[in-house]
């Protein structure tokens, strides 16, 4: 090899020495971009998992809070009292005042004025203040207990009903032993007999509340039937129209003469119109009807509720197999696109004549049947279906 060639050679291994550094160079900043690639992809990573977590959690909160919304907008519907917040704060109030009664039982000591009675003015029995002292503890503590025995036999005895007339008797029983108290230089406590009287009150308001819970169980699972039922009428129905459809669109099909096409059509516009109220009434979850009925077994008594059944008759039928031994009449219904609307507004207006005044969901009236039928036709502008031609004549003759 020449001293040429030999330099040449030497040139191209510099150069290719200087090539693999370069690339050496290039793969190290690479490996170095990859490397922060991966990072930031799996920050990336971790965010998108956050955000999906942060996501799911939003949903869930939000179908809960449509659980709540829907159970709320149920309740207004169908007029159910939401109460619990309620029940929770009376039950409160009830634990606060206990805690009085114990504070008051407490300091019952014969001389602490926060105990259930006190001495006012120590007395001496035979010139010995320990023996006046006994004497007194001893017939303190037996107004006491006479006291607790009446007071605990008028909490077992009270209602809304004769709720004033009881405090009046606790009040002059009171004032009874608070006389014979003084007779013998003692007093009793009158803020105990007050807490024992707010216990009271209390303690009726949570059984109202709890008859309310009740209640509202009761009226919920009766909607749940109403609405299962309708849903099977209107299954019903419809595969009543789908049927009556079919056979009309296989008879047009054979007809031969124009009057006979245009009487099949007919019937067609028909089984339309059937359809479109059927998803009419499937879609409007407030519409239905309003029924006026009243049964011989209550005589001066009317019926006034609703449904969202397609045939109210069906509903009316329902209740005269529950619990009355004559079935109920049906004098007339309203349809209305706000059934549960004009039912609130029909029991505000009788709502002085209600049969049962402590359960609202009890809609008996001391009324005629043409009482409610005139209200509903002159008050509030219903348009009256008549369930026969007799009905319609009885009221018209009792206006005139």
């Amino acid at each position: 090899m020449s001293i040429l060639e030999l330099f040449q050679a030497k040139r191209k291994v510099a150069e290719l020495n200087e090539s693999i550094a370069e690339l050496e160079k290039r793969r190290e900043a690479l490996e170095e971009s990859l490397s922060n690639r991966k990072i930031e992809y799996e920050a990336q990573v971790n965010m998108v998992t956050k955000k999906q977590q942060e996501i799911k959690a939003a949903n869930d909160e939000l179908a809960q809070l449509k659980d709540e919304i829907n159970g709320i907008n149920v309740m207004e519907e169908y007029a159910i009292p939401r109460y619990k917040e309620a029940k929770v704060q009376l039950e409160k109030d009830r634990e606060e005042k206990q805690r009085d009664i114990e504070f008051h039982c407490k300091y019952t000591d014969g001389e602490n004025k926060d105990g259930l009675w006190w001495i006012e003015n120590p007395y001496a029995l035979n010139n010995s203040a320990s023996k006046g002292k006994a004497m007194q503890k001893t017939y303190g503590e037996g107004l006491v207990y006479a006291l607790n025995a009446y007071l605990d036999s008028k909490e077992k005895s009270v209602t809304y009903y004769n709720l004033n007339k009881t405090i009046d008797a606790i009040s002059k029983k009171f004032n009874m032993y608070q006389k014979k108290a003084e007779n013998i230089g003692l007093s009793l406590n009158s803020d105990y007999v007050g807490t024992r009287i707010d216990i009271m009150k209390l303690n009726l308001a949570i059984k109202q509340k709890e008859k309310e819970e009740k209640e509202r169980i009761r009226e919920e699972k009766r909607r749940m039937r109403e609405e299962e039922k309708l849903a099977q009428e209107i299954a019903k129905i419809r595969a009543s129209i789908n049927a009556d459809r079919l056979r009309y669109d296989k008879a047009l099909g054979k007809a031969t003469t124009e009057q006979e096409r245009q009487e099949i059509k007919n019937h067609l516009a028909e089984i339309d119109k059937r359809e479109q109220d059927v998803n009419y009434r499937e879609q409007h979850s407030r519409s239905g009807w309003l029924y006026v009925i009243d049964t011989p077994a209550m005589p001066g008594i009317c019926k006034l509720g609703c449904t969202r059944r397609i045939d109210p008759l069906q509903r009316i039928a329902e209740l005269s197999s529950a619990s009355v031994p004559f079935p109920f009449i049906c004098r007339a219904v309203v349809f209305s696109d706000d059934v549960f609307d004009i039912e609130t507004k029909i029991h505000n207006y009788f709502n002085d004549k209600r049969v049962n005044k402590e359960n609202l969901h009890k809609e008996f009236f001391a009324i005629t049947p043409n009482e409610a039928i005139t209200a509903l036709k002159d008050v509030f502008g219903c348009e009256i279906h008549y369930i026969s031609k007799q009905e319609q004549e009885n009221v018209e003759n009792e206006e005139i």
